[in-house]
């Protein structure tokens, strides 16, 4: 517990920025369904809805659907498509994103590190299409066999550009309500990158995951 905690206070002043600059805060919500085929197969779908402006207007929902094969205990991957209907200044628009991701993990008594590389790309009618490459690195702390806390920073670059133009600062905590089901509640912080007039969102994310099986 003691290390965990020395490792936010030695983040935590990542967390700090200017005042002046523009920020924005949102609730991102989500349910996730879990199906286990088999001891390597295992298939999620998600429903979520994101707001923004303070929370008073929808930014997005989206429905995903995806599939992870387990190499084993510390390597997967998954496959994932994702329908977006995002609220855009000119309207709704649909968009459509796949991904791929490669996980790795290390685990040490109650501490487990994770490393994850995903690639995705995002299919819209009306707008460019975007290609990112996302590095995800998390640490988690189990407290006890309810409740798991974490923390992890991500890094986006475009492939189009190139350019590393957005980062992903996430603190959580999970808990298990019973053996299907269970709440994580986390705040994340978007920071736009190498732009002039930068923006930051602030988001408040409740999720609830089912295990069906």
């Amino acid at each position: 517990m003691y290390k965990f905690i020395s490792l936010l206070l030695l983040i935590s002043p990542l967390c700090i920025k200017a005042q002046d600059t523009p920020q924005d805060f949102g609730v991102w919500s989500r349910f996730n369904a879990n199906y286990k085929v088999n001891k390597k197969i295992n298939i999620t779908s998600r429903a979520a809805i994101r707001t923004q402006n303070n929370s008073l207007t929808l930014n997005q929902n989206y429905y995903q659907l995806a599939a992870k094969y387990k190499f084993n205990k510390h390597f997967n991957t998954s496959f994932a498509y994702r329908l977006k209907n995002m609220n855009e200044k000119y309207g709704n628009i649909i968009k459509h994103r796949f991904h791929n991701d490669l996980n790795l993990k290390k685990k040490f008594d109650d501490i487990s590190l994770y490393l994850r590389f995903r690639t995705q790309y995002q299919i819209s009618y009306i707008e460019n299409n975007e290609f990112y490459e996302r590095i995800r690195l998390k640490t988690s702390y189990k407290i006890n066999k309810k409740i798991n806390t974490y923390i992890s920073d991500e890094f986006y670059i475009d492939i189009n550009t190139p350019l590393y133009d957005k980062n992903r600062l996430t603190l959580g905590l999970e808990y298990k309500i019973n053996k299907d089901l269970d709440i994580e509640i986390k705040y994340i912080r978007n920071t736009q990158l190498n732009v002039y007039n930068p923006d930051i969102m602030n988001v408040l994310g409740i999720g609830l995951s089912y295990d069906i099986n």
